[in-house]
């Protein structure tokens, strides 16, 4: 299994090809981790809705761990992973995504 962006020459040895989606059809963070200090987290909306079956990465492993039988550990909407990864951070969810 590959997931890609793009139909390569890695996707012809792939039994199956699922697409991904690009930065501008997904919600989720960037992080910037400067050799120095400060580093900086920042929350990354959807521009464009995907197009076609497209998911992003983490929709796919979440997709996949549903099929296992253990989807209740993971959410399967990409805000709430975001809400978990800043969890421990000293704002909340509403001012992570009015900040960026």
């Amino acid at each position: 299994m590959g997931i890609n962006k793009f139909f390569n020459a890695d996707a012809l040895y792939a039994d199956m090809v699922l697409t991904a989606t690009t930065y501008f059809e997904s919600c989720s963070y960037f992080g910037f981790y400067p050799m120095a200090l400060p580093r900086a987290i920042q929350f990354r909306k959807r521009i464009i809705e995907p197009l076609g079956e497209a998911r992003g990465d983490y929709l796919i492993y979440a997709a996949l761990t549903e099929r296992l039988g253990y989807g209740h550990l993971y959410s399967q909407r990409e805000e709430e992973m975001v809400k978990f990864v800043i969890t421990d951070l000293p704002f909340s969810f509403e001012k992570f995504k009015l900040r960026s």
